[in-house]
Formats: C-alpha cells, structure tokens, sequence
C-alpha cells in the first residue's frame, strides 16, 4: 500500500510511505517510507483518541470507531475524535499543496464500520462544514477496496511553511470493534482544474457525485437536484441547460449551474356528496 506525497514547489515525490507490514496501526507512528524528500519532515500515520487499532491485520492501516448503538454522524465522530492522521512539513523553503489532487482508498471489513468518510486538514479547521471531502454513503455489505479522490483548494494552500497535519474520520457507524482499514493515501500533481457552482432555487437542494467544487478536467460528474416536500423539479439553468435528474457532465471548463423547483400545484379535496363528473 503506498502513500504519495507531490508538490509543484520541489517537482518530485515528496514522500512515498509503505503500509506493507506487521499490524502497522498497532505500530505507530507508521513511519515507514521508501522516499522522503530531504526538506519534507513526516509525522507518520497514528490515531485520534476515538480510533483503536485492529490486531492481526496487516498491510494496512486498521482501525475501528468507538460508536454507539445507532448510526453516528459526523458531527458525533468529531467530537469523540474518531479519525487517523499525519502530518508533513517543510524542513526548508516553502510547501505548495493547492490544486494538488488528493486519492485514497478504503475498504470497510465488518458490517457496522463506518459507510461514510471525511477528509480535513488543519489549514481549514476541524470543524463540520470544513471538511475538503466527504465521501458517499456505501451499504453495510459493501467489502469493496473504495477510491476517492478530490482537488485541494487552489487557494489557502500554498506557500505553507509550517505543519499541515491531514485527518480521515469514519462516520455512520455502529458499535465498536467493527474494522475498517486505509489501504491507500495520495496526493499528487493533477491536470487543469475547473471550479463547479451549484445553486437551488427556492423549495430544494442540489448535490454532486462525487461531491465537490473543484475537479480534475474531463472528470464526469452527476448532477442532482432534491425537491422539498410539496414542491418539484423544473429544470436546470445555467451553463447547463434540461430537466434531466441526475444530470450527467463533463467538467472541460468551469461550469456555474442552478436548479429550479416550484409548488405542486393545490388539489382541493372534494367535498362529501359532490358528484364526480
């Protein structure tokens, strides 16, 4: 399993961390590397006070979530700090991570293990509604090895001269001791970048897949419109023009659309006797 870590700022891998090995969470900091790049100092992969280990797995980092008998959120999962991290630094110079493309893969191992996941870092905080990522909610039986990536900011995240500490936490989960393992983690140059703007009229809600702002050129993403109860979809608008829902793109330029709704229309009941016509 291996960790990538690349800048425009040195223009060569940053940090290359290998997870093959004994019970790597149960060894940490997971310090391993094949490459590191001599002015980038590496915390190593460790665990918040609300993620524990997992014995007898190797060549991955697993771990599990403390949670309770119903389904946490993600709100909950901050607050009982139920995520695994590292951090990396300049040890000279400067550290350009944004517009850098993010991937990583996870791959749930018992039925309650967290079905979604969120990225942070600490330049934007640790609080909801910061997070960079946050991934599709899966079903309890999907084993899968699950890749995610998405764009950094362009902006806020260059010029970094300090520590830049990256956490994943694990939410929409139940109980405890049901595994979960990172198989893998990178950041990487990726190609142009286009900015995507959703806006909802009144009376619904909009949302990509995969989720996000920024995406690599070409990447295809679906776009969903969500009406409120009472109302109903009625188009989109924009740069984007139809009634399609999901409606599927192909991000080749900075793309700006809005979804409309309106009121279902008032069907009085009729009243006891009337005579139907």
């Amino acid at each position: 399993m291996i960790l990538i870590l690349t800048s425009a700022v040195y223009g060569q891998d940053l940090l290359i961390c290998d997870f093959n090995g004994i019970e790597p969470s149960l060894n940490t900091p997971w310090t391993a590397v094949s490459y590191i790049e001599p002015n980038v100092s590496y915390s190593g992969w460790r665990l918040g006070s609300g993620a524990i280990p997992t014995a007898g797995i190797d060549n991955a980092f697993a771990f599990y979530v403390n949670a309770t008998g119903t389904d946490s959120n993600l709100a909950e999962a901050l607050s009982d700090g139920e995520y695994v991290y590292f951090s990396i630094q300049p040890t000279a110079g400067t550290l350009n991570l944004g517009g850098k493309k993010v991937n990583f893969s996870i791959q749930r191992i018992d039925w309650f293990a967290p079905w979604s996941y969120a990225v942070f870092t600490s330049i934007d905080g640790f609080t909801e509604g910061n997070q960079l990522f946050t991934s599709a909610s899966v079903d309890n039986g999907d084993y899968a090895d699950n890749h995610h990536s998405f764009i950094i900011p362009p902006s806020g995240y260059d010029g970094l001269t300090g520590p830049v500490e990256f956490r994943i936490y694990g939410f929409e989960a139940r109980y405890a001791s049901h595994d979960t393992k990172l198989t893998a983690f990178s950041i990487e140059e990726a190609g142009p970048v286009h900015n995507l703007t959703m806006t909802a009229g009144p009376g619904g809600a909009v949302s990509s897949d995969p989720q996000g702002t920024y995406f690599e050129d070409d990447t295809v993403v679906k776009l969903l419109a969500y009406p409120d109860a009472g109302y109903h979809f009625t188009g989109w608008s924009g740069d984007i023009n139809g009634f399609g829902n999901p409606r599927t793109i192909i991000m080749d330029s900075d793309i700006e659309v809005a979804a409309g709704f309106s009121a279902n229309p008032y069907n009085p009941p009729q009243k006891l006797g009337a005579k139907l016509r």
